[in-house]
């Protein structure tokens, strides 16, 4: 079996990404998202400027699974008549599990 060794800024930048980034989550340039179709893809702007010279974002979901979410969240207001849910079933409470409850994450150590 082959085996390769691939050197240079770019392979450096990759692992600063992925070290910067989530586990379990994509963490991709503004280049890289200006090629994603934006009807797709949800981005979450990753606050770590302090690692990097360039917006990087975080590829949260596809599109339709975050409208989804809303929608859900949406009708459950309507339908409750208020603002308050569950603490087990709340938007807040579920995004705290997603890791993912701000426009902005801070990934700092």
């Amino acid at each position: 079996m082959p085996r390769y060794a691939v050197f240079g800024s770019t392979i450096t930048l990759a692992n600063k990404m992925e070290f910067a980034g989530p586990h379990g989550m994509v963490h991709i340039s503004e280049v890289t998202k200006n090629y994603l179709k934006k009807d797709k893809y949800y981005f979450v702007e990753a606050n770590v400027q302090h690692l990097f010279d360039f917006p990087t974002y975080i590829v949260s979901k596809l599109y339709e699974e975050y409208h989804e979410d809303y929608l859900v969240v949406e009708n459950n207001l309507n339908m409750s008549g208020g603002l308050f849910k569950s603490p087990s079933q709340s938007p807040i409470s579920k995004a705290k599990n997603m890791k993912d409850n701000s426009k902005m994450i801070n990934f700092s150590t």
